[in-house]
């Protein structure tokens, strides 16, 4: 069983790990010093979003299990704070241009709600 999960990982990680950057940029843009957590739920919302687009687009096969997202943005995150991407500390001012999420073709996102603060 689990051998049959690896390939529908690694698409999805082919597939969606491109735009985890840029959603986790304009999330950091967004809510600049709230918590971790309210970060993390918002940019999962975005990327499951994403997903469910991909599967629609024929992309993937499936959207992958949340625990399997959010893995996937804590390491885009942990990669983005290298080289200073995003703030290291909950209470710095972020830095964030406009995300470049790439475009591929067949896969559009429309994200809708309110933001509050």
């Amino acid at each position: 069983m689990a051998a049959a999960i690896i390939p529908l990982i690694g698409s999805a990680v082919a597939a969606l790990g491109p735009m985890i950057p840029g959603i986790v940029q304009a999330v950091e843009g967004l809510f600049g010093s709230k918590t971790g957590p309210q970060k993390l739920a918002t940019a999962t919302t975005m990327v499951t979003a994403g997903a469910t687009a991909a599967v629609a687009a024929g992309k993937i096969t499936a959207v992958p299990d949340p625990s399997t997202i959010e893995t996937m943005i804590e390491t885009a995150l942990a990669t983005l704070k290298q080289p200073g991407a995003v703030p290291a500390s909950p209470t710095a001012t972020p830095a964030v241009k406009a995300p470049a999420i790439p475009a591929s073709a067949g896969l559009k996102v429309t994200l809708t709600g309110v933001i509050t603060s």
